[in-house]
Parts: C-alpha cells; structure tokens; sequence
C-alpha cells in the first residue's frame, strides 16, 4: 500500500474515518475517542502513514470540548484552513476544569465552521463564560443542532439545517436566507409567535418544518388548547415548505389554521392523544400525504378527515402506526368499522419501522411509533 500515491491513500483514511453527522444519536465523547483511537493506531503503522495522517487537515477537522477531554488546542493547527465539524457538551460539574481556553480558540474559527453541535443544558453556573453561540458570523455553518438555555442570535447565511432544543431557549436567526429545515418548539406567546413570522419572511427556501413541545413552559395535564397568536400577530406564510411535523400530545391541533403552506405535501402528526379533532386548513390543497406515528385515537383523526373536501379525500395517503392493526381479532365492532372506513376513504399504508430504528415511545405501548 506504502507504493501508492500519498493522496490516494489519504482519500482511504478518509474513507475509513467519516465526519460522525449531527444527526447521530448518542454520546459524541465517545465517537470522539474511538475515532482518537483509530488516528492513532493508523499512525503507529509506519513513518509515511503518519506523515499522510499528519498531512490530512480533513482527518482532524472533527473537534470535541467536554468536561471529559478536549481536543481543540491539538486539532486546530493541523486542521489547517479546511472546514471544521465542532461538538461542544457541556454538562453541569463541580469541578469543570479549564476548558476556556479551548473554546475560545474554537470561537476565533468560527468562520471556519459547517457543523456545530452543543449541549449545554442547565450549566450555566459550572461554565458562566459560555455562549451557545460565538459571538462571531458562523459565515460557512451549513448544519447546527443546539441544546441549552439561553437567548442568542444565529447569523448563519449558509445553514441549511438547523435542530433547537429547549423550554427557555431563545434562538433568534439573523440572516439565514439558505435554511431548508428547523426544528424547534412551538410558540407559547406573542413574542416566539412573531419569531415563527419572522423566519417565515427571512427563510422562503424552508421546505422541513418540524414544531415539537412548546418553547417556554412544559404542557401540563390539565392543558387541552394551544396557545395561539394575538390579533397583532401576522398568519406565517410558507410557500415554499413542502413538510411540517407536528407533536401533539394531549393538545388540540388547531395550530394548522395559524400557518399559511400552499406546497404543503407531508404531513407528519406524532403523539397525538387528545379526544379532541384537529382542524386543517382549505389553504393546504397540495397536501396528499398523512402520517400518524405514536397516536392512541382513531376517531378524531377519522373526523378530521371526514372534513376533507371528497376529490382531496380520494387522492391522499395516510400512514398509520402498526399498532392500530395488531391484535384486530380482539377490538369491538365499533374499532373494526373506523378501520374499514380508512380503507374505503383513502390511501391507507401501514407504518412499519425496523427494529434497529425503534425508539421507546412515550405514549401508549399499545401503539408503537
């Protein structure tokens, strides 16, 4: 192998050592170490195997901070100037260890960034210094996932994906005219309302929008409605999104009438459990396609879509979760009769996700996701 070219060789490495995406699930510390690991044993190989490992930028261009380990002082020179894929995990500590320096040095290459994951949930105490987000332009971040409990701004003009997570965060975009998926909470108030319009003028290209709990306070038991804008707030217009996930859980699902989707294809609703039907909207005419996932009732879904004009009913799919299947033998006639009705209404499928692909469902064990 030591006859071929250097950077034949090196595109192998690269090969064999992917960039871990921010969508992996799991502890990155723990990638981070194996893939350390590896580095190093190819390294041990011979003298010229370490020197093309040592002239890959690429190969280090993969960063960790954690209160664990840091790699960023060893990283950063010999990354060179290649984009840099920065995970950041900061976790409440009583002894946080001196891990400034290394974020700062990642801070002043922010400009060098295309993926950013952090998570810095509830440590605010262990690590006051720390912002979610540099105080810099992430000029080249394509990807972000966050985790934390801060307000901040996100100046990002080619982040094409961005994940948000948590009650108290307040990431406000300033300028992401690329983005093509978010995640993030739906709006609890006025304010988080005004930011949903917001990024529905500064973002016409968003195609994936996914509106998980909601931003600022947990939905209690007792909690059936949504929380909807004031008469002051604009109806956010999405032309051009194309998907909208929705998790329900035990609210009604009246947020659809505030959102204006014309593209509007898929339709994902997860952990739907209230009694109560949810509306959507005449302005969704390009919608065809419906998946349940984790949802415990078929009567409201069954309502909801007997609204649906009869040309629209007759060309769309809706997605069911197995378990509404399982065990049909020993439902009551009543239960039997609604699954007839989906069959002779729509398009009806079958959600069926493979076991390495299960995740533990909150709701009903009944209905798997």
């Amino acid at each position: 192998m030591d006859l071929l070219h250097p950077e034949l060789i090196s595109s192998i490495f690269l090969a064999l050592l992917p960039i871990p995406p921010c969508s992996l699930r799991g502890s990155f510390e723990t990638l981070a170490r194996q893939r350390s690991h590896d580095i190093t044993t190819i390294r041990l190989v011979s003298k010229i195997w370490d020197s093309i490992i040592l002239g890959t930028p690429e190969l280090w261009s993969y960063i960790t901070v954690s209160p664990d380990s840091t790699d960023a002082l060893r990283y950063l020179p010999r990354s060179k100037a290649v984009l840099l894929h920065i995970r950041i995990s900061l976790s409440p500590s009583d002894n946080p260890g001196n891990l400034r320096a290394a974020v700062e040095a990642l801070w002043y290459e922010a400009h060098r960034w295309t993926t950013y994951c952090a998570s810095t949930w509830r440590a605010r105490n262990s690590y006051p210094w720390f912002q979610l987000i540099p105080p810099f332009p992430v000029c080249r971040l394509r990807e972000a996932r966050l985790t934390g409990d801060q307000s901040v701004e996100l100046e990002g003009p080619e982040l094409r994906r961005l994940h948000e997570w948590g009650f108290k965060s307040n990431i406000r975009l300033n300028g992401a005219p690329a983005l093509r998926k978010w995640v993030t909470k739906r709006p609890a108030n006025d304010q988080e309302w005004e930011q949903l319009l917001l990024i529905s003028q500064q973002c016409p290209l968003l195609e994936s929008l996914r509106l998980t709990e909601y931003a600022t306070d947990q939905v209690t038991r007792s909690q059936l409605k949504e929380t909807f804008p004031g008469t002051g707030v604009g109806r956010p217009t999405f032309s051009n999104l194309r998907e909208l996930m929705l998790v329900s859980k035990r609210v009604a699902f009246d947020l659809m009438t505030y959102l204006h989707a014309p593209a509007l294809s898929l339709l994902v609703i997860r952990q739907h459990t209230s009694p109560i039907p949810f509306t959507i909207p005449p302005s969704c005419g390009a919608l065809n396609h419906i998946r349940f996932t984790c949802v415990s009732r078929l009567n409201p879904i069954q309502e909801t879509l007997s609204t649906f004009p009869p040309a629209q009913l007759q060309s769309l799919t809706v997605q069911l979760g197995s378990g509404f299947i399982q065990n049909l033998t020993n439902r009551d006639e009543e239960y039997k009769a609604r699954i007839r009705w989906f069959e002779e209404h729509v398009s009806l499928r079958w959600l069926d996700i493979p076991d390495e692909q299960r995740r533990p469902c909150r709701c009903s064990r009944e209905h798997p996701e």
